[in-house]
C-alpha cells in the first residue's frame, strides 16, 4: 500500500526491493513449517500446491492491475491490490497453524555450524566465493 503514496524513485525502490520480500519471506517460512507439520507422505504435492499460490498471482497481477490503473488511477489500484493481500493474508493468519506444539530447548551454536562441515556446503560455498571473480 505503501507504493500508492510513493511519488520519487526511492519511495517505490524502498517498498518494492526491500519491505515486500521481507514480508513475503515471513510469510513463506512460516507457512511452509507449519506445512511440514501436517504431511509426510505426500509432502511434496502439499509444498506444490501451497507454492502455486505465488504463481497464481503471477498470471493475475499482470492482468488485473494495468486495466485497474486505466479505471481507477494509479494510486486506487495499489491500494486495491494492498487491501486484497491484506485480507487474504488475514485468512491465512486465522488458519494456518502447526499440528505440534513448540518444543523450547537450549540453543547450541555447534547445531548451526554443522552443516559448513559436509563436502557439498564446502563446495557450495567456495562456488559462491568464486562467483564474482568468473571469467565472462
Amino acid at each position: 500500500m505503501m507504493v500508492s503514496l510513493g511519488f520519487e524513485y526511492f519511495h517505490f525502490f524502498l517498498a518494492q526491493s526491500i519491505v515486500c520480500p521481507i514480508g513475503a519471506s515471513a510469510v513463506t517460512s512460516a507457512s511452509m513449517s507449519c506445512l511440514v507439520t501436517w504431511f509426510h507422505r505426500r509432502r511434496a504435492t502439499a509444498f506444490g500446491i501451497m507454492m502455486s499460490g505465488s504463481s497464481v498471482g503471477g498470471v493475475i497481477l499482470p492482468i488485473m492491475i494495468p486495466r485497474m490503473i486505466d479505471s481507477v488511477g494509479f494510486p486506487w489500484a495499489m491500494r486495491t491490490v494492498g487491501f486484497m493481500f491484506l485480507s487474504l493474508l488475514a485468512i491465512a493468519c486465522c488458519t494456518v497453524r502447526s499440528r505440534l506444539e513448540p518444543q523450547t530447548k537450549p540453543v547450541d551454536m555447534k547445531e548451526y555450524f554443522r552443516g559448513i562441515r559436509e563436502p557439498t556446503m564446502m563446495l557450495l560455498l567456495l562456488l559462491l566465493y568464486l562467483t564474482p571473480w568468473r571469467p565472462g
